[in-house]
């Protein structure tokens, strides 16, 4: 409401657009986001927070480039921006660049000593790393920070062998999806090279008779 309210008194208020860009994007309204976020930063180019969630949008859309673009334009602006450097962290690890990530990781760190989400996503690259203690330590630190982190519980069960749950926790199993439904159809047709559809319409614009004489289509039944 107060962000409605500065943005009819003063429509490039770059304060009011944030604000109803992080309303819209919890909304999952992206092309809203996009537009508070643009219009706050045509009125202030130097806002390293409105770059940040600029690049949380685009990464959510699986915009991989963009979204790296916009937390390089937060950090150059202010380089111990921890939320961008968790965020561009996040990125690399996702593109499996996961000494470049633990960097990023230590140094959002360094900037905010209690972030407890780095932690637990440093623990995740150190894990990957093959270095458990390390990452035991980090999901432990992150749970000391913020108890109420069940991905950093989970993990850290699974990585001590303690009593682990039958299944992982409700909200990490909805961020992972979350987090790759912008790279589906990518890693589908990439990553696995699904090619089912464009073979199918391929295979039915052929000639009847080609399709009848073909051998790879076997499989016919005995009589």
């Amino acid at each position: 409401a107060r962000s409605r309210s500065a943005l009819a008194l003063d429509a490039a208020d770059p304060g009011a657009h944030l604000g109803l860009g992080v309303l819209a994007q919890d909304a999952a309204d992206p092309d809203q986001a996009l537009a508070h976020y643009q219009a706050a930063l045509a009125a202030d180019p130097g806002q390293a927070g409105v770059w940040n969630n600029l690049g949380t949008l685009y990464q959510e859309q699986g915009e991989r480039e963009r979204a790296r673009g916009c937390y390089g334009q937060a950090l150059a602006l202010d380089p111990a921006d921890a939320d961008a450097l968790n965020n561009l962290g996040a990125l690399l690890a996702g593109e499996d660049r996961l000494a470049e990530a633990e960097a990023r990781y230590r140094a959002a760190i360094a900037a905010r000593p209690d972030f407890a989400e780095a932690r637990k996503n440093l623990g995740a690259v150190l894990a990957a790393l093959g270095d458990t203690p390390a990452a035991v330590e980090c999901y432990r630190t992150a749970l000391q920070l913020d108890p109420g982190l069940s991905e950093a519980a989970f993990k850290l069960a699974a990585l001590t062998g303690d009593a682990t749950p039958g299944t992982a926790p409700a909200d990490y199993v909805t961020a992972l999806f979350d987090n790759y439904a912008g790279e589906y159809d990518l890693h589908l047709t990439g990553s696995l090279g699904y090619r089912v559809p464009e073979r199918l319409a391929a295979r039915l614009a052929e000639p009847a008779a080609l399709r009848r004489e073909d051998p790879a289509d076997g499989g016919g039944r005995s009589a």
